[in-house]
């Protein structure tokens, strides 16, 4: 399969979660684990279809709850059980590492995720992925940290000085394409995904 349909790209763009590694089971492991321990029901199914938005907001999705310090208080404890352990409960989708090992070749690979960048480092090392991209990118590598995808990848662009004409994204969800148009970069959506 050639995922760049014979296009080059000089800066190749990657999302993580549903893109290049099926983490939905362990995400949603610690999620339940969190909310439960918290005192609360889930008002939405804990399912792959909510993996890919930032943590804070999906668990305000899925809890309904609108205040700040409830939410903290579930995000601390889904970030103690998945950063601790969960997160490594994870496995690539097939072929991914061929096709990165591929792109690195002759694109400059970058990561770009909403995941936060402690458990993203964690499973780039269990995965032995740690040296595959020259530079990873999450919403909480800077200070603060940003909002959403769109303001990620305006970050990226950026700071790599990327020309935009010489870049793609790949992701697997329509937020990842609506990003990628914001910032006027080409899109992929991969078709192997649990969130298609």
């Amino acid at each position: 399969m050639n995922l760049l349909n014979d296009n080059y790209y000089r800066h190749v763009i990657f999302d993580l979660d549903g893109t290049l590694i099926n983490s939905a089971p362990s995400i949603l492991n610690s999620m339940g684990s969190a909310i439960k321990e918290s005192g609360y029901t889930p008002l939405l199914s804990l399912d792959s279809s909510l993996i890919g938005p930032p943590l804070y907001e999906t668990i305000a999705n899925v809890t309904g709850l609108t205040e700040s310090c409830e939410l903290n208080l579930i995000v601390d404890r889904f970030k103690k059980q998945y950063d601790e352990k969960d997160c490594l409960d994870v496995t690539c989708f097939s072929g991914a590492s061929s096709i990165l090992e591929r792109i690195k070749l002759d694109s400059n690979l970058i990561l770009a995720t909403n995941k936060r960048l402690i458990p993203t480092e964690k499973i780039l090392k269990h995965l032995e992925w740690d040296d595959m991209f020259n530079s990873i990118y999450t919403l909480d590598t800077f200070d603060p940290p940003l909002k959403n995808k769109t303001e990620l990848l305006r970050k990226v662009i950026s700071e790599e000085e990327i020309n935009t004409d010489e870049a793609v994204y790949i992701g697997d969800r329509l937020d990842d394409e609506f990003a990628a148009k914001e910032n006027k970069i080409s899109f992929i959506m991969v078709d192997w995904s649990y969130s298609i």
